[in-house]
């Protein structure tokens, strides 16, 4: 597979747009402290502070700049591929640039077969697992399974992944498609399309669950990653097609939220689905477990796509928040080392 990176100026977000990320940022983060002790304390020391003294100042190019080019800076790290420390790491070695392309293709087949997009490889048959050869003739049966076209923004340079005709695909892209879709079979399982996602990452997955019609959509995540999730929609989506906190209430309807974690406690809402991926293992068991409780209360369905490499569990922390024993708990195809469970609320 042939693995390259975006080409092409960085992304130029209007003065406004900066004005109103600089000013959700300020006021999210005024009562916010990272728990002592969270990697992601660790990770916002190393890695995220520069970012953090942009937000905090008024230098609107330098703003401008960071959202506009994530690979020259670490806002991403931990979440993403698209950062500084990782495409440092792309540029330099052919062999890192090997290994994400089989990474990509190793989640790429899964993907279609589990939406039915591809048949599924059984080595039984004793016949090796066919290669893929054309990864854009994939992307069309993706389509015809899905109902929609497929689309893979690149809006900023420097974005290493697969070629394909429609642009740069990356690693966590195949991972977006599948949690959208799996959003969408849940919110017609549960007759609601109000979905909350705990912990977003870079916002892809809020992208693909837009193109796959789930409109009603709330993010809640920390301050710096809010950030990071309005640089890639705004840019993916337009600057309008988000609202965040010092926004005018009306104009929330139809946007994508982007809400802190005091947010959403403070005003809390019903919501249908909700999804936490590859993020609840790695907070503190306490605010997790805030979380969990949350959604007992105020949700009709939570998936969970995480990793069981830590100390506490999706599955303990359920049971010490005394949620029901999940319904389903399944090997998550798309990504090896993951673990999908699926618990169901009484509403």
């Amino acid at each position: 597979m042939n693995v390259i990176a975006t080409k092409g100026d960085p992304w130029r977000p209007s003065p406004e747009f900066c004005a109103r990320i600089r000013a959700a940022y300020r006021l999210a983060s005024a009562p916010y402290t990272q728990p002592r002790g969270s990697p992601w304390e660790s990770i916002d020391d190393a890695h995220r502070m520069d970012v953090h003294a942009v937000l905090m100042g008024d230098d609107e190019a330098a703003l401008a700049s960071v959202l506009g080019n994530p690979a020259t800076h670490n806002l991403n790290y931990g979440m993403d591929p698209l950062a500084k420390f990782t495409c440092e790491q792309f540029q330099q070695a052919e062999a890192q640039r090997t290994v994400l392309g089989s990474a990509i293709v190793d989640s790429l087949v899964p993907l279609a077969e589990v939406v039915g997009a591809r048949l599924v490889y059984n080595p039984e048959t004793a016949k090796p697992r066919p290669p893929l050869e054309d990864v854009d003739a994939l992307l069309r049966d993706l389509d015809t399974a899905l109902g929609v076209e497929i689309r893979i923004p690149n809006p900023f340079p420097l974005e290493f992944g697969l070629a394909t005709k429609r642009g740069v695909l990356g690693y966590k892209v195949p991972h977006a498609i599948h949690q959208a879709w799996a959003l969408r079979n849940l919110a017609r399982w549960t007759g609601g399309a109000k979905i909350l996602e705990i912990g977003a990452g870079f916002g892809r997955t809020a992208y693909y669950a837009r193109q796959l019609g789930l409109h009603d959509y709330t993010i809640v995540d920390i301050p710096l990653s809010l950030v990071a999730q309005a640089s890639f929609l705004g840019a993916s989506l337009g600057e309008s097609a988000i609202w965040m906190i010092t926004d005018p209430p009306r104009s929330m309807t139809g946007r994508i939220r982007l809400l802190p974690p005091q947010h959403l406690h403070a005003k809390p809402e019903a919501y249908d689905v909700a999804i936490n991926v590859d993020s609840m293992p790695e907070l503190l068991p306490d605010d997790a477990m805030a979380y969990l409780t949350f959604l007992r209360s105020h949700a009709k369905a939570f998936l969970s796509i995480n990793h069981e490499c830590n100390p506490h569990t999706v599955t303990a922390l359920a049971r010490r928040a005394g949620l029901p024993g999940a319904v389903l708990r399944t090997l998550h195809a798309v990504r090896k080392g993951y673990v999908e469970e699926l618990y169901l609320f009484r509403q």
